[in-house]
Formats: structure tokens, C-alpha cells, sequence
């Protein structure tokens, strides 16, 4: 399928998408691409174009964005940029850390501190910033969960400066406890641009009427395969009807399990688990995202159980930039709620080898 030749599957997709995501939001538009990246790479077109010739961009610390140069230089993460050109600017704002918060006063502080961070950006290069490019939750940042306090204030300070909200859900929609990170927080009616992939398949970049791009600007001869849209569209279906969502859905029963199990391990195992002024608590998380930091965070100890971990029958992975976290991502859909206490054991196996 592309935008010479395409069936009607592409437009199924886009319609079923964009009425799930308008109950809470003002999405109106959508367009398809192949990848997490390219969605990223075509919100900031739309972006820049609005916003033009304001061409700089605002984003968090420890963000990930893809691996487009582009997007790569928006990341933050220098090994991913080693030899590669930055050709973007980028202001970065401090990301919500339960620790930072603590050594600095609190929370009202730390949401300050950030504030100020967006004040002096968009004083100091005024109508410059194309947008906000926010990952409400952090994925690669450290499954970094913040208040929603902490996001609406910057979104609230993005508004008086006129700078776009770009909502980046490649990683968390689908996992927290509603379909749409946005409508987690209640902070639906703030995004003007929205990205999403991997767990559809199919990935797309949304926007809403004001930021309706001209023509011209996204074109593509191919935004996907038919089992790319059929398959997105069986998830969509599924997520919406599949009892995962609220309090008492599926996934918050799958984080209380995960939490029950990790105390235990906490419990039974301290040593594993000492208290640094960078991780407050070894557990972390919300609904499919979940994480555990072992061994004060250190990263060779991380990647060593991650690796022992796997041999020992578990797929789990890192995340985080320091303190560096065990990232666990299961399939919850699948996942049965009595078999926390066997994943746990294949965890303590291999956290005991490091």
C-alpha cells in the first residue's frame, strides 16, 4: 500500500485509530508509516512546518526517539550519535525522577525547576521551538512514571508559549492502564501531534486540525503490507475489548502481581537491592511497564543479570542512562496471572549468578 497504489485496509486502520484516540482527545488526522522512526521523522515535519521558521526542539533528558539521523540527534543518547552529525537543536528539560525530586525538596520543586527550564528556553530563542516532544512515560529513559502534576504544568507552560505538544507513544500506548498514555493522565485535550507503533504494527503519526499540515509535506509509496493494517486492526479490537483496561483491568492486575513478587524477592534477597540516593525504590512501573533495579543501578551488574537472566529461561532487558534498571515487558495479553511466582524464580536463578 502507498500513495499511488492502496487498498482500503490503510484507511481502516487510520479510521479505527483515530476514533479510539478522539474520546479523549482532539486527533482528527492520520498518516501511516513503516516504522516508529518515520512516524517521529513525520510529526516533526508537521511540527516545523506549523511552527516555521521556529525549527528548534524541546525535549526531555534521557528521551529515545529511533534511529534516523534526524532522530538520533533528538535522542538523548550519545553512543547512538558516535560519528553521526547532530543536524537538530534541541533544548532539553530534566524528566520527572522520584530521586531528584527528593534531593532537591520535592515535588513542587523539581516541577518548578523544570518550568524554568522551559521559561529560559523559550525566552532565550522566543517563537524558536517547532515543539514539545514529550514520551509521557520514558521507555529507554528507565520506565520513568512522573505525576501528572509534573506533565500538565509543562504542557500549561508550552501553551502560553504556543509551542505544539508531541505526544511519542511508540513504547507506552497500549501498556499503561488505558489504551492511550494521554488518557492515563487525563491530559488528552494538550496533544497536538501524536505517534504510535510496535504494538499496532502498523505505525502512524495523528495530528489535529490546527496543525493540519499542507499538502505536499508527508508522502509515501509505501506506508505498509496488508498484514501490517489486518493485524493492527485485530490489536485495536482486542485492546479496546479485551478487559485490560482501569482499576480492576487485566494489566493492573498483572503490575499488583508483578509488585507482590518483586517485594518477595526484595524481602528475601535485601542484599541485592541497597538503598542509593539515586533509587528509592527497586521497583518500579506501571500497568505493562514494569522494572526492577537490582544492585544499586550499576550497570555492568544490570547487563550481567539481564544476560544470566536469559540463559536462566527469561526474556528481560535494561533501561535507564544511571541508575540502569532490569526492564521487563511482558506479553500480558497471553500472560497468565498464576505464572508470576515461575517467572520470579527464573529471575532469582539468574540474578543469584551475578
Amino acid at each position: 500500500h502507498g500513495n499511488l497504489q492502496s487498498g482500503t485496509l490503510p484507511y481502516d486502520f487510520s479510521r479505527r485509530l483515530l476514533d479510539l484516540a478522539g474520546r479523549q482527545s482532539k486527533l482528527k488526522y492520520a498518516y501511516l508509516t513503516t516504522s516508529g522512526a518515520m512516524a517521529n521523522e513525520c510529526a516533526m515535519r508537521v511540527c516545523m512546518q506549523k511552527r516555521a521558521p521556529g525549527h528548534r526542539i524541546m525535549a526531555f533528558e534521557h528521551c529515545f526517539m529511533g534511529r534516523s539521523l534526524t532522530m538520533t540527534s533528538v535522542g538523548d543518547n550519545a553512543a547512538a550519535r558516535d560519528g553521526l552529525p547532530v543536524n537538530t537543536a534541541v533544548d532539553y528539560i530534566p524528566f520527572w525522577s522520584d530521586a531528584a525530586a527528593a534531593k532537591i525538596g520535592g515535588k513542587t520543586k523539581f516541577i518548578d525547576y523544570a518550568l524554568g527550564e522551559v521559561e529560559r528556553y523559550a525566552t532565550r530563542y522566543p517563537k524558536g521551538h517547532a515543539c514539545f516532544v514529550m514520551e509521557l512515560i520514558q521507555g529507554e529513559g528507565g520506565f520513568n512514571v512522573p505525576p501528572k502534576e509534573f506533565l500538565e504544568e509543562l504542557m500549561k507552560a508550552c501553551r502560553r508559549h504556543e509551542i505544539p505538544i508531541w505526544d511519542d507513544e511508540i513504547q507506552a500506548f497500549g501498556r499503561t492502564s488505558q489504551m492511550f498514555a494521554f488518557e492515563h493522565f487525563g491530559l488528552g485535550d494538550y496533544v497536538d501531534v501524536f505517534c504510535v507503533g510496535k504494538m499496532t504494527h502498523a505505525c502512524a503519526a495523528l495530528w489535529t486540525e490546527d496543525m493540519k499540515p499542507r499538502p505536499g509535506l508527508l508522502s509515501g509509496t509505501f506506508t505498509g503490507s496488508t498484514v501490517d493494517f489486518t493485524v493492527g486492526l485485530s490489536v485495536l479490537d482486542q485492546l479496546e475489548n479485551g478487559g485490560f483496561y482501569g482499576d480492576e483491568g487485566l494489566f493492573a492486575q498483572h503490575q499488583a502481581a508483578f509488585r507482590a513478587q518483586a517485594e518477595a524477592l526484595v524481602a528475601k534477597h535485601p542484599e541485592w537491592f541497597p538503598k542509593t540516593d539515586d533509587v528509592l525504590s527497586p521497583i518500579g512501573g506501571v500497568g505493562g511497564m514494569m522494572r526492577l533495579t537490582p544492585f544499586g543501578g550499576a550497570k555492568d551488574k544490570i547487563m550481567a543479570a539481564a544476560k544470566a537472566i536469559y540463559a536462566e529461561g527469561a526474556i528481560t532487558f535494561w533501561c535507564g542512562h544511571g541508575p540502569f534498571h532490569l526492564r521487563l515487558l511482558p506479553p500480558l495479553p497471553v500472560l497468565k496471572l498464576e505464572e508470576w511466582p515461575r517467572i520470579f524464580a527464573v529471575l532469582e536463578r539468574g540474578l543469584a549468578k551475578v
